[in-house]
């Protein structure tokens, strides 16, 4: 069927006050594609030419229909296959329900990023800790042994650039870490107080 006769034939089942799951039915053989998409392309037409097609809306709790499309996120299901469903159990278009499961999604997206707020202050701080004690653990052991070094007795003194090599050597990686701890869990605590509150 061509797509001009496929047009024709919606509108006149809507000028009829057919149902629209009932045409949609109808044009699932005649266009050889599957539900959803055809349903959209009803959809599609109902918006452009304005027509309203005979349905009522079906009585529903909107909680539990959140509950349904929040599970059907999380199960990672098309998108297509959900609008469907929104639209059987509510008698919505196409058009609507894909407002609907946009609304949830959004929802959804801003409560995981406040739960990853609320974790990544305490991390970044605790992080930032380690690291600031793992420079003075370093920091201290190394101030103690460059007074040891200072007090070896040998024929032969060692020089400065000696012993600082002998340090790092020893003990740079370490203190590296550390510095490295402690600038990341600054950066993570400052993303977390810099990033706006998003409400409940």
């Amino acid at each position: 069927m061509e797509k001009q006769q496929a047009i024709d034939l919606v509108l006149e089942r809507l000028r009829k006050s057919e149902a629209r799951d009932t045409i949609v039915s109808e044009l699932i053989p005649l266009l050889k594609a599957p539900r959803n998409l055809v349903g959209r392309f009803v959809d599609e037409i109902i918006a452009e030419y304005a027509v309203a097609p005979f349905q009522a809306e079906i009585e529903f709790e909107e909680e539990a229909l959140t509950e349904f499309v929040s599970t059907s996120i999380a199960d990672l299901r098309d998108s297509d296959d959900i609008i469907y469903d929104i639209c059987t159990r509510t008698g919505w278009h196409w058009q609507r329900a894909n407002d609907f499961l946009i609304a949830i999604q959004e929802s959804r997206l801003q409560q995981i990023k406040k739960r990853k707020r609320r974790f990544m202050l305490p991390l970044g701080v605790a992080i930032f800790l380690v690291g600031a004690v793992i420079i003075y653990l370093i920091g201290a052991n190394l101030w103690n042994e460059y007074l040891s070094l200072q007090h070896q007795e040998g024929a032969v003194e060692i020089s400065l650039q000696m012993k600082l090599t002998y340090l790092f050597t020893n003990h740079g990686y370490t203190a590296l870490m550390g510095a490295a701890m402690m600038v990341g869990g600054a950066f993570g605590v400052g993303k977390a107080l810099t990033q706006p509150s998003i409400q409940e």
